[in-house]
């Protein structure tokens, strides 16, 4: 069996992980473009409790910052995926308060 997982030399994260990510900043684009007040992320922001710190600041500089930036507030709701262990201190939704 073979499984081919492309992964971007420059950041270390999988092809499909930043189809995502371009997915979701476009979804952000609009919402600015279209003079949107409210941004609502219901749930799973990411796939897993704890997301590497590029991939964070990825997210914070293509999505939560251009959104703050038009004045549109942005509530991001824990999904299962968001929520850490019971030994975790935090989880990478934290980055976001």
């Amino acid at each position: 069996m073979n499984f081919d997982f492309r992964i971007d030399p420059e950041t270390g994260i999988s092809e499909r992980a930043l189809d995502l990510h371009g997915n979701f900043a476009k979804a952000a684009q609009w919402a600015i473009e279209h003079q949107a007040s409210l941004f609502c992320i219901l749930g799973d922001l990411f796939d897993r409790a704890h997301v590497a710190p590029v991939f964070r600041e990825m997210v914070r500089k293509d999505v939560i910052e251009p959104l703050g930036a038009a004045g549109i507030e942005v509530w991001i709701l824990a999904g299962n995926h968001d929520e850490p262990r019971r030994t975790a201190r935090s989880t990478s939704l934290d980055d976001y308060r």
